[in-house]
């Protein structure tokens, strides 16, 4: 189970009780970091930088010229953060598309490099991307390590 405790005065802190009472979680590096507005200028004297426990919106763009499956991660309703990474998004968008509620906060705001800021997913609809064995889970973290080929994503 994840400890959200030091998030409990954030907007993920609503999730504390649900997550104990066993609301399905998983976890995720946002990719795509350095090709949207993260760590940029926000055009008001500030940085597109979004704190821990902030919540996030998921995006569904079929039309991604890249991935069918793609799945954006919005802050604020105005910053494109970046999406979810592959290994994750095609379990991920057949459910989105179907309505299941999946609720998404950052788990950990990064540094501003590429593959730093970590995203906690909440909700029935995480379940159906879940499998009970460990070893599958490895395996689709192992497949997005493989096919990174410069500094290690997370």
């Amino acid at each position: 189970m994840i400890d959200l405790t030091h998030l409990s005065d954030t907007d993920a802190g609503a999730e504390i009780a649900r997550i104990a009472a066993g609301e399905p979680t998983t976890t995720s590096p946002i990719a795509g970091l350095q090709f949207h507005s993260y760590a940029r200028d926000d055009g008001m004297d500030g940085v597109v930088m979004p704190a821990a426990g902030d919540r996030l919106r998921l995006v569904r763009a079929p039309d991604n010229e890249y991935d069918p499956c793609a799945i954006e991660v919005w802050w604020r309703n105005d910053h494109r953060l970046g999406h979810l990474p592959r290994v994750l998004d095609g379990d991920l968008a057949p459910v989105l598309d179907a309505g299941e509620p999946v609720r998404a906060y950052v788990l950990d705001a990064g540094t501003g490099r590429a593959w730093s800021a970590q995203v906690l997913l909440v909700g029935k609809g995480v379940q159906k991307t879940l499998d009970e064995d460990d070893a599958w889970e490895e395996e689709r973290w192992q497949r997005l390590r493989d096919s990174w080929d410069g500094e290690e994503p997370f």
